[in-house]
């Protein structure tokens, strides 16, 4: 990697930018080369073929060439550099589950001539390419470079790797590659940074939102957004902290950037699946209700369970989705939501309230006879503390103001909206209740404690 003036940049445990300068790149390449050859003679005269990675086998071949064949044994990672023999010359990877494999491989093994790589699913970064592109300037033969073929991006999938090429690893900034510093929320309130270098980009113009999706589709761990807003994608599977080095300052001072050869990543952000929904009011129970999710990622595939028994909804779409449910009585409900995007699940919960809304009902008489009251009847259902202003129009027009009918030495009761009138004389209850309906009322029966005390200044003796 780059760091600037002829330097490489060491990448260690603790993100430390060690400058190399060119000379001495040049003797540890030397020194490696006597090493394979001094120190390896055994006493049949033939060359050291070990340490032997795990699982391998590390026979000598013609010419006492020393073979590494880690084909067919399942591995899903390469071997680090340091666990092959330094006097390699044919390394054997083919038909196993390696997605990536370390750069620094084709700069150790001094005398590799022969490679297999293929029938792996291999990422088809930045990484992979430099290290394909490594081998071919030292002469190493790739065998099989027909199966070598891609397996990530999807873009790239199922490629030959040899014959594409992934724009972005040309990197076009004015320093080299994507780099950030992201704080580490883990870290008890330490203020630890990542160092977060990124692998794979698109050059399309997205927003940091279409980014999000774009990286959690390519199973990256980190996302952002380049100089001229391309996606910006990295793995980082090893989390790389920042300890004091040459390059700590990188998350505030471009220069120092520059110096370890990275280019300022903008709105890096965690790559994450989540899913929401968003709060309702209460709803009528005469209506559609409308639900709306939101998701982190698209496309996603939405499960919703409405909470009344009936049969769950599936529907499939962007950042903003949404479902239209009708229930049946009042009440509140709980909804579950189930989201599904590649090979994970997340889920969330809401709360509905279904209401019976106040319903009205106004019965008028079918025929009306010219200079006798005209009834009304205002039927309530679920309202309560009804005001009713009461109107009579023509054609648009207010032509009377109606109000509760009630004689001037009557008592009218707004708490009942009653009208009492009080007749002396001693009647049978039927002859009474006889003259309230010629009235057009009917015999009271008073059973309020309030009332009745009110109506008792108006009782004469």
């Amino acid at each position: 990697m780059p760091c600037g003036n002829g330097q490489t940049l060491s990448k260690r445990k603790h993100g430390v930018c060690l400058p190399r300068f060119s000379f001495f790149s040049s003797l540890l390449v030397a020194l490696c080369c006597l090493e394979v050859w001094g120190s390896a003679a055994q006493a049949d005269g033939g060359k050291s073929c070990s340490p032997c990675p795990v699982n391998c086998s590390c026979p000598l071949g013609p010419q006492q060439s020393c073979v590494v064949n880690c084909s067919n044994i399942g591995l899903e990672r390469a071997p680090a550099a340091e666990e092959i023999p330094l006097a390699t010359n044919v390394f054997d990877l083919s038909n196993n589950q390696i997605t990536t494999i370390e750069e620094r491989i084709c700069d150790d093994l001094c005398n590799l001539t022969q490679i297999d790589l293929s029938s792996n699913p291999f990422e088809c970064d930045c990484k992979l390419f430099r290290f394909v592109s490594c081998l071919q300037q030292k002469g190493v033969q790739v065998r099989r470079s027909n199966e070598l073929r891609c397996s990530h991006p999807l873009d790239l999938q199922d490629q030959p790797l040899l014959n594409v090429r992934l724009p972005t690893c040309d990197m076009k900034t004015n320093t080299g590659l994507y780099a950030a510093c992201l704080e580490d929320s883990n870290s008890g309130g330490l203020g630890r940074s990542e160092l977060v270098i990124f692998s794979y980009s698109t050059f399309r113009n997205l927003t940091r939102e279409q980014c999000h999706s774009v990286c959690f589709n390519e199973s990256h761990r980190y996302g952002g957004l380049g100089e001229k807003h391309e996606c910006l994608c990295s793995k980082n599977s090893d989390p790389n902290y920042i300890s004091t080095s040459q390059c700590s300052a990188a998350c505030t001072n471009p220069d120092v950037m520059k110096k370890c050869g990275w280019a300022l990543a903008r709105e890096v952000f965690v790559v994450e699946f989540s899913v929401s929904l968003t709060p309702l009011q209460p709803q009528s129970v005469h209506n559609h209700v409308t639900f709306t999710a939101n998701s982190s990622v698209t496309p996603v595939t939405l499960s919703w369970d409405f909470g009344d028994l009936s049969p769950r909804a599936n529907t499939t779409g962007t950042v903003s989705t949404t479902s239209a449910h009708k229930y049946g009585l009042p009440g509140s409900y709980t909804v579950s939501l189930t989201a599904l995007a590649g090979h994970k699940k997340v889920s969330a919960r809401g709360e509905v309230t279904i209401m019976l809304p106040p319903k009205l009902e106004l019965h008028c008489p079918p025929l009306v006879v010219a200079n006798r009251s005209l009834e009304l009847t205002l039927v309530s259902w679920g309202s309560v503390g009804l005001n009713v202003d009461w109107k009579i129009t023509k054609d648009d027009v207010q032509i009377a103001k109606a109000s509760p009918f009630c004689p001037v030495d009557a008592m009218h009761d707004h708490e009942s909206s009653s009208c009492f009138q009080i007749f002396p004389g001693e009647l049978s209850w039927t002859d009474a209740r006889k003259q309230c309906l010629n009235r057009g009322g009917d015999l009271a029966i008073v059973r309020s404690d309030k009332l009745r005390n009110l109506l008792a200044t108006k009782v004469t003796q």
